[in-house]
């Protein structure tokens, strides 16, 4: 039976708890990763999160995790390097102890059309999006293995199964990579002991990435969806770190669309007798 807990309204809710387990975010110092972060950490792991370029953002983060009395640590790598991503791994371990929560969450795009594909920033989408998400799952494995408890948790998208827009080429189907790998490495894990692999694919998630869009694109997309908003990256992180919980231990190989409902929207049925009359 899951544990469950009040909540500050009264309620019983799910008492997610990582004490004592080094969560690994990639991408973690910004956006959806920021608030995977911040949640595994208020949930009790101790949490590394690796960043490229967003220094700042990630020793702030640190620091808000420090004043909280949580463990929280930055390291500043390349995923489209390998060995730095090893190093930052090994670098973590050495801190922490043995991984046991692997968040893949960093992602990038190039928005390069077929027609005029960029082929070299197409492969670096990939570096980033699922090559460095296979060597840091390999990296892990073998003290999650150990420990007969491990989370693989990879950060996919409804573009790799059912959003389709111009200059996506490259970013859906990386993501439909890793939906794919999350599968096969859910066969090779669960049989051998509490170990699952699996996707969180967020929809339309209001971000730094995502503030630039056009007022336009964004309502055409709000459209598609039964809850008529954009989603917030707090509503990622707790789902994530639900996944990443003993609760959820006979969850393995799927995809969980927390997307508000994508493709759902429907007619009302008054408009839909006016358009009878």
């Amino acid at each position: 039976m899951p544990n469950l807990r009040a909540s500050r309204r009264g309620d019983l809710i799910l008492d997610v708890d990582h004490r004592g387990r080094l969560a690994i975010v990639t991408g973690g110092a910004r956006g959806i990763g920021k608030s995977i972060a911040r949640l595994l950490s208020r949930d009790g792991a101790k949490v590394a999160i690796f960043y490229n370029r967003s220094g700042d953002e990630a020793h702030q983060l640190v620091e808000e995790a420090g004043h909280a009395g949580r463990s929280l640590t930055a390291h500043q790598c390349d995923l489209r390097d390998a060995s730095s991503l090893e190093a930052a791994i090994l670098e973590a371990t050495q801190i922490h102890g043995p991984a046991q929560i692997l968040v893949h969450n960093a992602g990038i795009t190039n928005g390069s059309p077929m027609l005029g594909a960029n082929v070299a920033g197409m492969r670096e989408v990939f570096e980033v999006n699922f090559w460095s998400a296979v060597v840091a799952t390999k990296a892990v494995l073998r003290d999650m293995l150990r420990a007969k408890f491990g989370r693989v948790i990879y950060i996919g998208s409804p573009a790799a199964t059912s959003w389709a827009t111009q200059g996506n080429t490259a970013y859906a189907a990386s993501k439909a990579a890793l939906h794919a790998m999350a599968r096969q490495v859910a066969a090779e894990i669960s049989p051998r002991g509490n170990l699952t692999a699996n996707v969180v694919a967020p929809g339309y998630i209001r971000t730094d990435m995502t503030k630039h869009f056009a007022r336009e694109y964004e309502n055409a997309i709000l459209g598609t969806m039964c809850s008529e908003r954009a989603g917030t990256p707090d509503e990622i992180g707790e789902v994530v770190s639900f996944v990443a919980s003993e609760n959820a231990s006979y969850m393995t190989g799927s995809v969980l669309e927390v997307d508000g409902g994508f493709g759902l929207k429907t007619i009302s049925r008054r408009k839909n007798r006016r358009e009878a009359e």
